[in-house]
């Protein structure tokens, strides 16, 4: 008779205790989420919204990490381990003090050298960032983060079914709002200091930024739908009506990128969760059609969204194209040590001539990949090769383990990979990643694609069952 190992007392009791507190634990990580999601949609300015994502963040850290959630980390393959890391150093390094020797010697750093001389500061050890507290804030920011990682490779299945879930109720809260705002021209719930009142903003101070969420919303409820207990047959009618109505959303938001990444989720979502055939493929471009024209029908009789369709023939106009020129010589004068992180705004004033000054400053670059070599370097680089290196093994692994069944896990991966990819999309022509609430939704992101790996890596795993209870 086969003899059965006996675990210690110890793991048993760990495991009854998880097993009994996933509700909890659910509602843990559901409010962390939330909380970014309500309330980081503005700039990372210390307050009370700030402190309250901090906080749940940093509690989802704590308890999840005690539950496993660091040792599954450990467990991930060498590509996955260094991109978490790696998030996490750059702006440590940032941070770290340097001697006068070396810091002096780092390009682009002439003019603080000449005030330094002139304040009697000359020894002073200063780390690499030329913004002190806008890195600290971008490092306590990417830890409590953290916090959104450990949850979801910790919770099953269904936990982060109610994850994605939530993101879908804060999207329907926040048309609610967009409704007011609109009817309103802005009097009314706009929430941050912008120059978009009276469109669908939102919890946002960005049209663009609600526009991605709706973008990204449209690939969750894709995947929800798909993973579903509807019939089948209905599933596609089911996402066809949210597609619609996102759609419609994004056409609040007046944003031409977000108008055109929702286009192209409600195109993906089928495929990559509805297991559309030939058949069915032919049908969604037909409905697709008609959609986009019923749309553009309805936008002859909206402002806002007649609005949304003629900024399209302004992209000449748009004043990124002179941003994104005038940035360019930043990445020279400070690679490939970078700026620090949260420091574009004031070394891009550096650079002003009289004759460029606007009635509105330059926060940001609005492509955040100049940005980012400008403010990190060659570390911010690595750190994006890293990041495509995961998105391409990711998609191989979960085309090769799609090929031999279909599993809860990589229906998620898939699922990662896609927000994924929308983020990056729009990253080229705006800054996301700057907005905690978007950064909770890469993280979350990448959580679904680390999953893969932790299911079918370990045979003391089992994987979960995706579908709704």
């Amino acid at each position: 008779m086969p003899r059965h190992r006996r675990h210690p007392p110890s793991a048993r009791l760990g495991a009854t205790l998880f097993l009994d507190s996933q509700s909890w634990l659910v509602g843990l990580a559901m409010c962390a989420l939330v909380s970014f999601l309500l309330f980081g949609g503005g700039p990372n300015s210390a307050g009370l919204r700030m402190g309250i994502m901090l906080a749940m963040g940093a509690a989802c850290l704590l308890v999840f990490g005690s539950l496993g959630g660091l040792r599954r980390l450990r467990d991930l393959p060498l590509v996955e381990t260094l991109c978490w890391a790696a998030l996490i150093a750059v702006p440590l390094l940032q941070l770290i003090p340097l001697p006068p020797g070396i810091w002096t010697s780092l390009p682009g750093r002439g003019t603080e050298t000449q005030i330094l001389v002139l304040a009697d500061q000359a020894a002073a050890w200063l780390p690499i960032t030329l913004n002190r507290a806008a890195t600290l804030s971008a490092l306590a920011m990417t830890l409590t983060l953290g916090g959104i990682l450990l949850a979801g490779i910790t919770l099953p299945d269904k936990g982060v079914r109610h994850l994605l879930i939530a993101v879908i109720a804060c999207l329907a809260l926040s048309f609610v709002v967009g409704a007011v705002q609109l009817s309103s021209s802005g009097r009314l719930l706009t929430f941050y200091p912008t120059s978009h009142k009276g469109l669908l903003l939102g919890f946002f101070s960005n049209r663009n930024h609600q526009a991605l969420l709706i973008a990204v919303s449209v690939l969750v409820a894709g995947y929800l739908i798909g993973t579903s207990r509807v019939p089948p047959r209905q599933r596609l009618a089911l996402f066809g009506f949210y597609a619609f109505v996102a759609l419609a959303g994004a056409f609040g938001t007046a944003s031409r990128m977000g108008l055109a990444l929702c286009v192209a989720a409600s195109f993906a979502a089928p495929f990559l969760f509805l297991g559309a055939t030939m058949a069915r493929k032919t049908y969604l471009m037909a409905a697709g059609g008609g959609l986009v024209a019923t749309l553009a029908g309805l936008a002859s009789l909206s402002g806002t969204a007649g609005r949304s369709l003629d900024r399209f023939g302004d992209v000449g106009g748009d004043y990124r194209w002179t941003i994104w020129d005038r940035s360019m010589n930043l990445i020279g004068d400070y690679f490939p040590y970078g700026t620090g992180l949260g420091s574009f705004s004031d070394v891009y004033q550096k650079y002003e001539r009289l004759e460029w000054l606007l009635p509105n400053y330059v926060n940001d670059a609005h492509n955040d990949y100049i940005q980012l070599i400008i403010e990190t370097g060659a570390q911010g680089l690595f750190l994006l090769l890293l990041v495509l290196a995961v998105l391409v093994r990711a998609a191989v692994f979960a085309a090769s383990a799609g090929n031999s069944r279909r599993t809860g896990s990589t229906d998620l991966a898939k699922l990662g990979i896609a927000i994924i990819l929308l983020i990056l999309a729009h990253s080229v022509v705006d800054y996301p990643l700057r907005r905690p609430a978007i950064a909770a939704i890469f993280t979350l992101a990448l959580a679904l694609i680390f999953r893969q790996y932790l299911r079918y890596g370990a045979a003391s795993h089992k994987a979960p069952d995706s579908t709704a209870a």
